[in-house]
């Protein structure tokens, strides 16, 4: 699922660092450096959906605070929640390789409560949302177009993310478009979609002999 754009990408900025050093570049150390990039773009890929998630589910905090109010009105004792039991969500909730990523990378400590709550505001008021909550009934089309529409104006269109990403994951900038591009793959499957399958044996051959042949093509030039 790495493009092979996108493996270019890592082996030039691979490269681009190694030169910036002033010893001479240990090789091995620089195939394990660019098989880390490809492991990042596994971690933020579930970043952004955790974070998908974690707006989602906002939504029982949300209602559980209106419903707390000293003196709750009829519409703060019934707030929506349908979106909290998104069915695509609820898959994905039991992916394994999924929760393994959140885990081994401490996703689930990146981002902080009063985040999601701005965020899970800045979706509330939009007409899509306000057209899935209106619909009772759960049809898996809607469940995807919600989730589409969230990840689009919590995250991609949404330029303090943009930057909150860059800043915790530096290959954000080189990685959100073809990211953007995985979600209808994840949607489609999300309960045994692999976090940890994004790269293929071919590809990753690829990369690895790319890395190894501007190495060799280096030192056949200085002989």
């Amino acid at each position: 699922m790495i493009s092979r754009r996108n493996i270019r990408i890592k082996v030039f900025q691979t490269i681009f660092e190694a030169g910036m050093q002033e010893d001479a570049p240990d090789v091995k150390k620089l195939h394990s450096s660019l098989d880390h990039k490809f492991e990042q773009s596994h971690a933020l890929f579930a970043a952004c959906c955790h974070l998908n998630y974690l707006v989602a589910e906002y939504v029982l905090i949300y209602a559980q605070q209106k419903a707390s109010k000293h003196l709750p009105t009829s519409a703060d004792l019934s707030i929506n929640t349908k979106l909290a039991g998104n069915l695509v969500l609820q898959k994905l909730k039991n992916n394994s390789s999924f929760n393994k990523i959140v885990k081994d990378h401490h996703i689930h400590l990146l981002f902080e409560n009063e985040w999601i709550r701005q965020l899970f505001n800045q979706i509330i008021d939009t007409p899509e949302y306000v057209r899935y909550i209106a619909d009772p009934n759960r049809k898996m089309e809607d469940e995807i177009e919600i989730l589409n529409h969230i990840s689009r104006v919590v995250l991609f269109e949404n330029e303090d993310s943009c930057q909150f990403m860059a800043e915790k994951y530096i290959n954000w900038y080189s990685d959100a478009e073809m990211i953007y591009q995985w979600f209808p793959l994840l949607w489609s499957r999300p309960e045994n979609f692999s976090f940890t399958k994004l790269l293929s044996a071919d590809k990753s051959e690829f990369a690895h002999e790319l890395l190894s042949a501007y190495y060799d093509k280096k030192n056949m030039c200085l002989v």
